[in-house]
């Protein structure tokens, strides 16, 4: 195990080789380099603890290793510890107490900074960790954990605090682009003119319609693009000429399995599970519908591993209203699940068929209108999420509305087509204290409370 600590953490011989290492390189190789707003956020206090959740491949890891070099500026090297607990093969708590007992030993009482990087590899983790606080070892410690499942980090981290009142617990997360940071690193020139707009002034978005409209051809084409992407940097670095290259379908398509084995759970199920969602994308279900069509014999475990992949930030689960306007979810009536991130879709799209993640074949399929229209409806419920992660939900009577954002009372319809008609949308007034948006392909109209703009303005807001 030393001999791993030592591998992980060269700038203890050298503090020039954090620039040597692959995930540094790599990050300064890239064509499109994102500039993570924790990293000037963060404070690096002993006795902070922070939580940094997110999905795999996403920069939790580039994040860590930006912010180490920054340290690194201004510290002795020694002060830096970094361990990888997947790499490490960290299979126990108490190995997570003797690593960090090991290094404290070593540098005495010095200020120093930990790194745990995905600790939920690791079953109880906390346990570790919990172990070197309550014998005092963490004092002098700033402690990074990182994780894949949401749950887990959050269980463990409540553990934390609650044993030792002076270390704060500080949850960050780290998602996907959103549409809003693909422009700002694609286009730089766009984002210009949309940085001070927010969610808030989304009501005088016809005068902001005229002034971003010359940029209109640019923006469409982002978003198009930005359907075939998704919002992962790796993805979007990978891009040639408009193509995702095979690996990048079964890099994150082996990630997810590795995760879902990782947590106990079949791999047989979950792939019946997942190409069930798919044919079922943007509907409401039932989780006994699962257990009626697919070889899971209960209902039950159909919700476990739904609600396990909404976990592992893998999907994204739309509950209806109790009653209009209510910030209450009906858990009875159908469930609407979309995937996190289109690059998930496609990837696990593949698994599902056994195409082999190849990109022509994924991509013939996804043409079809209809199908593209989900899609775009899956982003657009996975901004609202983050947006409004306990406000968002769909409602449906005698007829569906897509989205509504609780207690500012807004429905949300995705109708992303060539032509919107909105004789057939005047229902959704009712609906409405301000506005309705319909989030069309291209078009934009308005009438009374109804408001049909471009998908793609719309997700700038958010």
């Amino acid at each position: 195990m030393q001999d791993i600590v030592i591998e992980q953490n060269p700038w203890w011989q050298d503090r020039s080789k954090i620039d040597n290492d692959p995930v540094i390189q790599k990050f300064n190789l890239a064509k499109h380099k994102y500039f993570f707003p924790y990293i000037d956020r963060i404070e690096l206090k002993p006795e902070f603890v922070y939580i940094l959740r997110g999905p795999r491949q996403v920069g939790k890891t580039t994040l860590i290793k930006l912010l180490i070099k920054k340290i690194l500026t201004t510290n002795t090297p020694e002060v830096v510890f970094y361990l990888d607990f997947q790499q490490a093969g960290i299979n126990k708590p108490r190995k997570i107490f003797d690593i960090l007992k090991s290094y404290i030993d070593m540098i005495g009482n010095k200020q120093n900074y930990i790194f745990l990087d995905e600790v939920t590899y690791t079953k109880n983790w906390s346990d570790g960790i919990e172990s070197a606080v309550n014998f005092g070892l963490l004092k002098n410690s700033l402690v990074f954990c990182t994780g894949s499942n949401a749950l887990d980090l959050y269980h463990g981290s409540t553990r934390l605090p609650g044993r030792r009142g002076k270390i704060l617990a500080n949850d960050l997360s780290l998602q996907p682009l959103s549409f809003r940071e693909y422009t700002s690193l694609l286009f730089p020139e766009v984002y210009a003119k949309i940085r001070l707009m927010t969610f808030e002034n989304i009501m005088d978005v016809e005068n902001i319609y005229k002034e971003l409209f010359p940029y209109d051809e640019i923006i469409r084409k982002a978003f198009e693009k930005y359907i075939i992407t998704g919002g992962f940097l790796p993805v979007i670095n990978s891009v040639s000429e408009k193509t995702i290259p095979d690996y990048i379908y079964k890099l994150y398509s082996d990630a997810i399995i590795g995760d879902i084995l990782r947590i106990g759970k079949r791999e047989q199920y979950f792939r019946e599970i997942i190409n069930f969602i798919i044919n079922v994308l943007g509907n409401p279900f039932d989780y006994r519908d699962i257990s009626r069509e697919t070889d899971v014999g209960k209902h039950t475990t159909a919700r476990e591993y739904i609600e396990d992949c909404e976990q592992l930030f893998m999907l994204n689960i739309f509950y209806k209203m109790q009653s209009y306007g209510q910030n209450k979810p009906s858990f009875r009536s159908g469930k609407k699940v979309y995937f996190s991130d289109p690059i998930y879709l496609y990837s696990l799209f593949s698994y599902c068929r056994g195409l082999g993640f190849n990109e022509s074949s994924i991509r013939s399929y996804f043409q079809d209108d209809m199908k593209k229209g989900i899609i775009v409806e899956g982003i657009v419920g996975t901004h609202l999420k983050r947006k409004f992660p306990n406000n968002i939900f769909y409602w449906k009577n005698s007829k569906e509305i897509d989205f509504v954002i609780t207690g500012s009372g807004i429905p949300i319809e995705v109708k992303y087509k060539n032509k919107v008609s909105i004789s057939g949308l005047r229902y959704l007034s009712k609906y409405a204290k301000e506005k309705v948006f319909v989030l069309s392909k291209n078009d934009f109209y308005s009438e009374n409370k109804i408001l049909i703009i471009p998908v793609y303005y719309f997700l700038l807001f958010i």
